[in-house]
Formats: C-alpha cells, sequence, structure tokens
C-alpha cells in the first residue's frame, strides 16, 4: 500500500485517514507479511522521502519475505523448545526442565520435594483403555498445580510426578502436602 498523500484520501477512506492524521502521518508505505498464502500482519514506514517511495516498497517486497522466515524459525525453536521442556499429555515440566531447575536451585534455601505415584494407571489403562488412563494423569496434574508453582512441578516418568519448592519451611511443606491429600478425592485420584 503507498499513500503518497494522507490529505488525498480523506474522503475516500475517511477511517483510515483519521487513523493517521493524529499521527501526524502525511505518507505511507505499508507491506503485508504473507505465510502460506496468508496474510499474518503488515510493516512500513511513515513520511518516506516521495523521490524514494517506489524503491523502497519494491525493498519491502522482498524484505518481507525475509521477515516472514525469521518470524518462522522463532516459531520453531518455541516448538522446539515446548518440546524438550514439556510434557505433551498433561502440561507439567519434564524431567529435562527438572534437572535444569535442580542446577539454579539456591543451594543456601531449605527446599521441599514431594514425590507422587499416580495410583492405579495401569489398572484404569488395561481396564478402561488409555485414554482414561491419559485423563487420570491430566487430573493429577491439576490437583498438584491447586499446591504448588507450575514451574516447579514435573512428570518425571509414566505414573511419576516430583513437586519441588525452594524456600519453604517444613512446616509449610507439611500442611501443602495435608490439603493435596485433602483435595484428592476432588479429582478422584490417589498419589
Amino acid at each position: 500500500v503507498i499513500i503518497k498523500d494522507v490529505e488525498a484520501i480523506k474522503d475516500s477512506n475517511p477511517k483510515a485517514y483519521e487513523y493517521l492524521k493524529p499521527q501526524e502521518i502525511h505518507s505511507i508505505i505499508v507491506s503485508p507479511l504473507v505465510s502460506n498464502g496468508t496474510i499474518i500482519g503488515f510493516y512500513g514506514t511513515d513520511n518516506p522521502p516521495q523521490e524514494f517511495m517506489n524503491h523502497i516498497s519494491g525493498m519491502f517486497m522482498i524484505l518481507g519475505q525475509f521477515i516472514v522466515s525469521i518470524i518462522r524459525r522463532r516459531n520453531l525453536v518455541r516448538k522446539l523448545e515446548q518440546l524438550s521442556y514439556y510434557d505433551q499429555l498433561t502440561g507439567a515440566r519434564n524431567r529435562h526442565y527438572m534437572n535444569e531447575f535442580i542446577a539454579n536451585v539456591d543451594r543456601e534455601q531449605s527446599i521441599g520435594i514431594v514425590y507422587c505415584d499416580v495410583t492405579g494407571l495401569k489398572r484404569i489403562n488395561d481396564m478402561h483403555g488409555h485414554l482414561e488412563g491419559d485423563d487420570l494423569l491430566i487430573r493429577a496434574y491439576r490437583c498438584l498445580l491447586d499446591h504448588f508453582p507450575k514451574d516447579s512441578i514435573f512428570r518425571i516418568g509414566g505414573d511419576e510426578f516430583l513437586a519441588m519448592k525452594s524456600g519453604v519451611t517444613e512446616e509449610d511443606m507439611h500442611e501443602r502436602v495435608s490439603k493435596l491429600k485433602e483435595d484428592m478425592p476432588k479429582y478422584d485420584i490417589h498419589l
């Protein structure tokens, strides 16, 4: 989109004019970012030199492809991070993330650790199928979320979770575990 003079669109496109004029935009070049045939965004420049507008427009079309490529790469890195740090079923952090968490724990502070084994997972998988077993694991994670910060709960095995809390007192940890036990029937789980 090339608008050489914003005043020229005052009557033909009043909404665009009302948006651009208060920002002291007199001319503008805007180019779409296109990924797989879909417009995913726009970028541009305000008040470019009039004599270079056509050249800038051509450059923007080429530059847009590079920007889309960078966005795709960023999204891929995010996806790889998600796959390497999170359990895909429950959303809990995984063993790899747990190892990094432990490596960064402040050694001067206390740490409380709760190990949980989801009771009955094999029986439920055998009797009712893996979808029911998956649901049980998700419920167990949600129950743990009620009592521990999200970034401190890890699924470390098929039916095993670990919750860690640094800087916690023994009394606070006992209280968290006690409340966790009280809430298990609400989630129809046994840890």
